[in-house]
């Protein structure tokens, strides 16, 4: 979610143990889809609408690769390489 705080800025009661050592895939169904009763339980319906833009990570995507053609400083940022990867903009040339 570009330009945004953490998820756990956004609780709406206390975090638990599980849910705070949690990962994405704890949050994503055998049949790749987000489970979003996990979600209600800890986060506030506005914030599902900015989550139901972003596609759950699945296993016919293939293997995480790493790449990065930004900027050409060479410095990497997390949110900028976020913001491109969800970004309309993103294309074949940025692998180049």
């Amino acid at each position: 979610m570009a330009n945004s705080k953490p998820l756990l800025f956004y609780a709406t009661g206390p975090m638990f143990e599980e849910v705070l050592e949690a990962r994405v895939y704890h949050f994503v169904s055998s049949n790749d889809n987000w489970i979003w009763a996990k979600f209600s339980k800890v986060l506030p319906s506005q914030i599902f609408l900015k989550i139901t833009n972003v596609k759950p990570p699945c296993n016919e995507d293939g293997d995480d690769f790493m790449t990065w053609a930004w900027p050409k400083n060479g410095k990497f940022f997390v949110g900028t390489a976020y913001n491109q990867m969800v970004s309309s903009e993103w294309n074949e040339e940025n692998f180049s």
